[in-house]
């Protein structure tokens, strides 16, 4: 099996605008990052790093990869956030 199914979505928790289940923030965070967002992107890497290794850890690699993405687009928002 390579997706979790019937696996709550953390993130979406953290942010109701979320794109998807897990995909990438949300458009107005992608588009125009700021110090007020950092929060909101610290809070969803953290999760992203949480459902990578549980993923990881179930075989699931599709999955774990996906969530790798994400972790790698956040960490360029933040880093935008912070130069911005």
């Amino acid at each position: 099996m390579n997706s979790p199914q019937g696996t709550s979505c953390r993130a979406r928790r953290l942010d109701p605008k979320f794109c998807g289940p897990c995909r990438s923030a949300s458009p107005a965070l992608e588009e125009h990052p700021s110090r007020h967002s950092l929060p909101i992107l610290a809070a969803q890497r953290v999760d992203a790093e949480a459902l990578a290794r549980d993923a990881e850890q179930r075989g699931w690699i599709t999955e774990a990869e996906r969530h790798q993405r994400l972790i790698n687009r956040l960490d360029t928002l933040i880093n935008k956030a912070h130069t911005g």
